[in-house]
């Protein structure tokens, strides 16, 4: 049986290497992301508090596959996050650009933008409400490490997802 294919954004990659699971959730899913979410992990601060280095090398080895929209792709993106007033950093809009262009939403195609609302929100907007998934149920269904579980922050969460979701869809935020 073929792995479930699952799209993820830098907001998944950053919590699953902290957590020690990466190669766990790459191992059990076919995950695939685009060029400028794996630019976004290397851009972090240093410095900064709570920074979660991601080796590039290993990164893009674990990957299924790194997709590049085009430029027609971005700016079909563009015209729709206009119509939608969506706001997004560099590597949702590419990935929402890819999969608005190549992909429909599906059982076997999972959509992982979790911690982050607009993301949440232009991915209902979108239709693929039915397709986001939470790190914590991607994790358990891999059969990550308690710990590991239990090391994730709320917005990782499915219950924090069910309510982000639930909020937009109620149209009490746009």
């Amino acid at each position: 049986m073929p792995k479930r294919r699952v799209f993820v954004d830098t907001n998944a990659i950053f919590p699953a290497v902290q957590a020690g699971e990466w190669k766990r959730l790459c191992g059990y899913f076919s995950i695939e992301t685009v060029g400028a979410v794996v630019e976004e992990t290397q851009n972090g601060g240093v410095n900064r508090k709570g920074y979660v280095p991601v080796d590039r090398a290993m990164l893009e080895q674990s990957l299924a596959k790194i997709r590049h929209p085009s430029d027609e792709d971005r700016a079909a993106f563009r015209l729709k996050a206009l119509e939608l007033n969506l706001e997004l950093d560099a590597g949702e809009r590419d990935l929402l650009a890819y999969l608005l262009a190549h992909e429909k939403p599906r059982p076997e195609i999972l959509v992982l933008t979790t911690s982050d609302r607009a993301a949440v929100r232009a991915s209902c907007a979108l239709g693929w409400k039915d397709a986001l998934i939470s790190l914590e149920r991607l994790l358990t269904e891999a059969g990550a490490r308690p710990a590991a579980l239990k090391s994730l922050a709320d917005h990782y969460c499915e219950p924090w997802l069910c309510q982000a979701r639930t909020t937009f869809l109620l149209g009490l935020f746009k």
